[in-house]
């Protein structure tokens, strides 16, 4: 991938993309993903050509156009996540949060060769990648954020916080 490409990318993926790590069976282990959606088909089309990973179609049946979706996910994922880092600016930590999480999978694999069930983690590392998971999850909130220190306030007589705002009492 050229300079030139993964800055483009990184801007496209910073206004249109969601970088995400999505629990699987009951939080017992993660999956880190990319997605992006849109209505132009050919440029969802060509990073799946270019850079693997799944697309899919969604149809509206009233005057909407279909929209499509991109996916990566897997093998994949870090080597592309690595060359589009440095040019990310807004979604810059949600992408070092999968990367670190994609490493920790990766040096883990090499001590669960020949598991069947999957890759069984050590509690320390397990703790590690449950960080990664709220983090990103912090990070991806859309509205207000309820920041922890606000908690810690006193809150005058007659009013309450509520989702981080002060509200009067009746």
């Amino acid at each position: 991938m050229s300079k030139l490409t993964a800055s483009y990318l990184a801007g496209y993926l910073d206004g249109e993309g969601y970088f995400g790590i999505i629990p699987v069976y009951k939080k017992k282990s993660y999956t880190s993903k990319i997605k992006v959606a849109s209505v132009d088909k050919e440029i969802i089309y060509w990073l799946k050509n270019s850079y693997g990973g799944n697309v899919w179609k969604r149809k509206f049946y009233d005057n909407s156009k279909d929209a499509y979706t991109w996916t990566l996910e897997g093998k994949n994922l870090l080597p592309f996540l690595e060359k589009i880092k440095p040019y990310l600016k807004i979604k810059r930590k949600q992408a070092e949060l999968l990367i670190e999480k994609e490493k920790i999978k990766a040096k883990q694999h090499k001590y669960n060769k020949g598991e069947r069930k999957g890759i069984v983690y050590p509690e320390k590392i397990k703790e590690k990648i449950n960080y990664c998971y709220k983090e990103i999850r912090r990070l991806n909130h859309r509205g207000k954020f309820l920041y922890p220190e606000r908690l810690s306030e006193k809150t005058p007589q007659g009013f309450k916080i509520i989702d981080g705002i002060k509200v009067a009492m009746r």
